[in-house]
């Protein structure tokens, strides 16, 4: 069984996300990210933070190539704010050209860590920002998430920001597009990409979706997804937050946006969560 930084890999090689800021697609999604963050930055919060510090610690988690990372940088970095970037994903191949190309952009030196968003409070450091860019939410079950918050909110400053890039799949796919057990995701010249629906896990909450490139014939890549509503999100987020905020997305898209948390909790620390619950022990158990 493959790990799941080579299942990941495997799947954006697969669809094609357009997450490699030297292409055309990419190279317009960073400055569309440029464009968003710009009105993020205005958020009272986020103010308030700049004006206190002469330095802001960012750190990206599934930051993939580091097309939101680096336009958060960039836009702070315009305050004549001192801005040092970290990114982390599970894949190297990602990393390797986020760091290359962010450095071009930035001029400065970006620190890339291989390392599980759930498992960032080992880095022992502390940010001012954590950002999750692209709607990375469905990557991370509910038992996945609350790891996930409690380990962001463990090394973020007192008075840090957490910000999600996210969208409403409850609304999103449930309703105005119905769920699809064949469904194309990406058609163009280059690609016929189509997702299948392989299974649910009742446990989880997860369905699991088979991706392939009907142009390449690219053997089939299953892979989980929870299919956020941002209530719930942001419902979880607050349990480690003192308080929540939403922006609505600055393109006008009226299923997404972003939540912003300040203030971290830290009730509940990553080392409470260590051990699955007797049900995901026991579901364990029988997928072995």
């Amino acid at each position: 069984m493959k790990n799941y930084d080579e299942i990941l890999k495997s799947f954006y090689e697969v669809f094609g996300f357009p997450e490699d800021p030297r292409s055309k697609l990419g190279s317009q999604r960073y400055e569309k990210a440029i464009k968003k963050f710009q009105v993020i930055v205005e958020h009272e919060w986020f103010k308030n933070l700049i004006q206190k510090k002469e330095k802001i610690r960012i750190l990206e988690i599934c930051s993939g190539m580091g097309i939101g990372g680096v336009a958060l940088a960039k836009v702070i970095s315009g305050k004549n704010i001192n801005v040092n970037l970290i990114l982390t994903d599970l894949r190297d191949n990602a990393l390797k050209v986020a760091k290359e190309w962010g450095y071009k952009e930035l001029g400065k030196e970006i620190q890339i860590i291989k390392v599980d968003a759930k498992e960032i409070h080992t880095l022992k450091t502390k940010v001012d920002v954590i950002l999750m860019y692209g709607l990375s939410a469905p990557h991370f079950s509910p038992w996945d998430m609350v790891r996930l918050l409690a380990s962001a909110s463990e090394i973020l400053v007192d008075d840090g920001l957490m910000i999600m890039e996210e969208g409403d799949r409850i609304y999103r796919i449930f309703y105005q597009r119905g769920y699809k057990e064949v469904l194309p995701e990406r058609v163009d010249e280059e690609k016929m990409v189509i997702s299948a629906h392989v299974g649910y896990d009742m446990i989880k909450g997860v369905f699991n979706r088979a991706v392939m490139d009907l142009v390449s014939r690219s053997k089939p890549v299953i892979l989980e997804a929870y299919f956020w509503g941002l209530a719930e999100l942001m419902t979880f987020t607050w349990l480690f937050f003192e308080d929540i905020d939403f922006i609505k997305d600055p393109e006008g898209n009226t299923t997404q946006g972003f939540i912003i948390a300040i203030k971290p909790r830290r009730k509940i620390p990553p080392s409470a969560l260590v051990k699955n619950p007797k049900i995901l022990r026991d579901v364990r158990e029988k997928e072995h």
